[in-house]
């Protein structure tokens, strides 16, 4: 494992009292006024968000928040997370990077590749991850899924990260005990309805597709829109470190953006399902899916750091991070200070 710096964490993960006030603070929504300096006007800036065609705070971003807190984002298209987080290093870096933390925090330890160049400032929502199994199979709880074969779109993504974490607390080995089977989004509900797959992990909304593809022969077991899953955050944004230096208040206007989307999700959703159901490549039930969801969850500070922290732990779980690292100096490291 390539190791990176390490600084200590103020206030501990605790929910002391800084915490609280940080999270109070952010979790109003601000307007421009409130940055430091009016004056700077980033960008245009280059974002790389390789999901994010039916993404809710995307959409609404680009509806005339990041406008409002003088923003000027272009979207570059890439394939996968990981694709999305190389793109921060040279020889054509993009300054801003969406992805999730399960894709985030194995980046910064994969052996013999530099660490991106780039720090975690804000979260932007919690998991749509979705487990969905065989009806007729008899798998009711994780632990039923020993043995069985599960599909997944790629051996080293946050799909198979997330259930991995869940077979390793039921005492399962995440390689041996399981079968992965690794097969496009396409594929997916046809291997399934064709049993050759038991299970399959995916995020939406390729997930709900493939759910609503194999009908009443799946259930979905498990996911991270409920239960204590339901709280952790996912999806983070990270700026490059040579545009956090050009741009010292470009992580506050960022995370006022997304605030604001947080807060005026509940009264567009209507909106967005109406102008996304026109799309000729909509999800099927658009509906069902963006209201299953939890729309956004924005968290930055001591409050990000202690989910950064929560994740390096369920890391070590699955031997993806030495065990003796230090949790929270690893969540410091790896964050920003809004």
């Amino acid at each position: 494992m390539r190791p990176i710096s390490r600084r200590a964490v103020m206030g501990g993960l605790g929910t002391s009292a800084v915490a609280l006030g940080t999270g109070f603070y952010l979790s109003r929504p601000h307007q421009p006024a409130a940055l430091e300096n009016r004056d700077e006007i980033p960008g245009p800036l280059r974002m790389a968000w390789a999901h994010g065609r039916y993404e809710p705070m995307l959409a609404l971003g680009e509806n005339g928040l990041f406008a409002e807190h003088g923003l000027h984002l272009t979207e570059v298209s890439t394939e996968d997370d990981l694709q999305s987080i190389d793109l921060l290093s040279p020889p054509n870096p993009v300054d801003i990077v969406v992805a999730p933390l399960l894709d985030w925090i194995p980046a910064f330890y994969r052996p013999n590749i530099a660490p991106p160049p780039a720090k975690l400032v804000c979260s932007i929502r919690t998991g749509y991850y979705r487990v969905v199994v065989q009806r007729n199979r008899r798998i009711n709880k994780i632990a039923d899924l020993r043995g069985k074969t599960i599909g997944i779109t790629s051996f080293h993504g946050a799909d198979r990260r997330f259930l991995s974490i869940r077979l390793r607390r039921k005492f399962m080995h995440p390689t041996t005990d399981v079968t992965w089977v690794e097969l496009p989004a396409s594929e997916m509900a046809q291997a399934f309805i064709e049993g050759r797959i038991d299970a399959f992990v995916l995020h939406d909304d390729a997930s709900w597709r493939v759910l609503k593809a194999v009908g009443k022969r799946g259930w979905n077991m498990l996911d991270s829109m409920t239960g204590l899953a339901r709280n952790r955050v996912d999806l983070v944004l990270g700026i490059a470190d040579t545009t956090l230096q050009k741009y010292p208040q470009l992580a506050k206007r960022l995370a006022f953006s997304f605030l604001a989307a947080q807060h005026a999700y509940k009264g567009q959703i209507d909106a967005l399902i109406k102008d996304w159901s026109a799309r000729p490549d909509a999800p099927p039930d658009l509906a069902g899916m963006l209201r299953r969801q939890t729309g956004g969850t924005v968290l930055t500070n001591d409050l990000l750091r202690v989910q950064v922290a929560q994740d390096v732990d369920e890391f070590k779980l699955i031997k993806q991070i030495p065990g003796t690292t230090h949790a929270s100096e690893i969540a410091a490291a790896l964050t920003y200070k809004v």
